[in-house]
């Protein structure tokens, strides 16, 4: 088998282009949890950014206020979506089946925006 090497260039741009993509999570993922920015942002980001399509959904959750490692599992057991699904992946009925799962939680269901209506728009 074959393996393609890659330049020092292309490694030093992957490694840039990585650490920019950890940056601007990290900045949304903290105004999220500040309640600067809507609660869902990033589950409505997730479908049309390419900063944010390979992040995983089970992550995406983590980050909202008031949902832990366990509420995000559940979440994601209703909606039956995998835990290691990344939001760039999912299909229309899936971003439906996991908005309805999120709508089972009052605390969460009163947080969330009107921008969903766009996630699962084609």
């Amino acid at each position: 088998m074959m393996t393609l090497e890659r330049s020092l260039e292309q490694r030093h741009e992957a490694l840039a282009r990585a650490n920019e993509i950890r940056i601007t999570r990290a900045v949304v993922k903290k105004r999220v949890a500040r309640g600067e920015v809507p609660y869902d942002s990033l589950l409505t980001l997730g479908r049309w950014d390419p900063l944010f399509s390979s992040m995983k959904v089970r992550e995406a959750l983590e980050t909202m206020p008031s949902i832990g490692p366990i509420k995000a599992a559940q979440i994601l057991q209703r909606a039956r979506i995998s835990p290691s699904r990344t939001m760039g992946s999912l299909l229309p009925m899936q971003w439906d089946r996991l908005f309805e799962a999120m709508d089972r939680y009052p605390s969460i269901q009163q947080r969330l925006s009107d921008a969903r209506a766009t996630v699962s728009a084609p």
